[in-house]
């Protein structure tokens, strides 16, 4: 019985998987070992790699966008047509950010881009500039689809097309009493742009734009009487025509206040072309009785003091003086 037990136990162990050497159990083969290291280290500088691939991809993707979105825009500043509309539509979610820089002789519009690449936003510091759009938006707007249109700014005479650049998914309601003070608006066809008499009838989630006195609670507020202002919120800006009224609507305060400036700037350096063109005619015996010196003046000032009240009343005495002048400048 005991040499049958003791035969059962020896039969247990067995001398192969418990090696005498601890050494011996954990060695690896060198060229085993080397192939391992090596393939982590090419997997890591792949991944490397292709995460900055994707990210300059994605950088020169915003900028080419940012560039197509300029050109896009030429055809809205083509002669002196107004109201003209255009859908933008893009690839890829994106975001754009609309800036505006006082600096140089005109200032600048900036364009940044930011579109989502495998469910993450790529962020890039580039932007495009261009030195003769105008363009009013919110900050970071965000989609796919947008409606651009534009109207001339006349002061008195052109300056310049005004774009409106708005998201298809954001949708605005104007609240009227009859007339025409959205007419412009009405003809563009805008799905996102609703016209109604009573604010009871605006969609939910609209923004609702009140061009109507009293106590109407809305978003936006428009004050059309001899001091125009756009209120959102608590803070107000003053428009003269409905090129900057829609454009006090539809962008932000800053860039808003930024891109009239830019515009007052433009206002100056035209007068003084026109100024030179008075004279000239003026010795052609072309009488020509316009007070541009004046104009010139005024939109100096406006960049220091942000106000139309001196400006507004001089461009009124320009544009009837060239209405009823024999020789019109314009």
């Amino acid at each position: 019985m005991r040499n049958s037990k003791k035969e059962k136990n020896q039969g247990f162990f067995c001398p192969s998987l418990f090696p005498k050497s601890r050494r011996g159990f954990l060695e690896i083969p060198f060229g085993w070992l080397f192939a391992i290291i090596a393939g982590a280290v090419i997997l890591v500088m792949a991944i490397y790699v292709a995460t900055q691939l994707i990210k300059t991809s994605g950088i020169e993707s915003n900028v080419v966008t940012s560039k197509e979105i300029g050109i896009i825009l030429n055809p809205l500043e083509i002669s002196f047509e107004s109201d003209k509309v255009t859908f933008l539509e893009l690839p890829a979610e994106t975001r754009i950010n609309s800036s505006c820089d006082i600096e140089g002789n005109f200032g600048m519009q900036k364009i940044t881009i930011s579109q989502k690449v495998f469910g993450q936003w790529s962020e890039t510091g580039l932007n495009v500039s261009f030195p003769n759009k105008y363009i009013f938006s919110e900050n970071n707007l965000e989609g796919k689809n947008f409606y651009l249109f534009s109207k001339p700014f006349d002061f008195p005479f052109k300056v310049a097309d005004l774009i409106y650049l708005i998201p298809k998914e954001k949708t605005y309601c104007f609240i009227i009493n009859p007339g025409n003070i959205t007419t412009t608006i009405r003809d563009l066809n805008l799905q996102n742009i609703i016209n109604v008499t009573t604010q009871s009838r605006c969609p939910a989630g609209s923004i609702n734009v009140c061009f109507v006195g009293g106590t109407t609670r809305c978003d936006i507020k428009v004050n059309t009487g001899s001091i125009k202002t756009v209120t959102k919120g608590i803070v107000s800006n003053s428009f003269e025509g409905d090129a900057l009224m829609y454009a006090a609507i539809f962008s932000d305060s800053g860039d808003y206040k930024c891109q009239v400036r830019r515009l007052m700037k433009r206002v100056e350096s035209l007068a003084d072309l026109y100024n030179e063109k008075a004279n000239f005619i003026a010795r052609k015996n072309c009488n020509t009785d316009f007070n541009l010196a004046r104009l010139m003046q005024d939109a100096r000032d406006f960049s220091t003091f942000g106000s139309f009240s001196e400006i507004s009343s001089t461009v009124n005495q320009i544009k009837i003086a060239n209405k009823n002048a024999y020789c019109k400048l314009w």
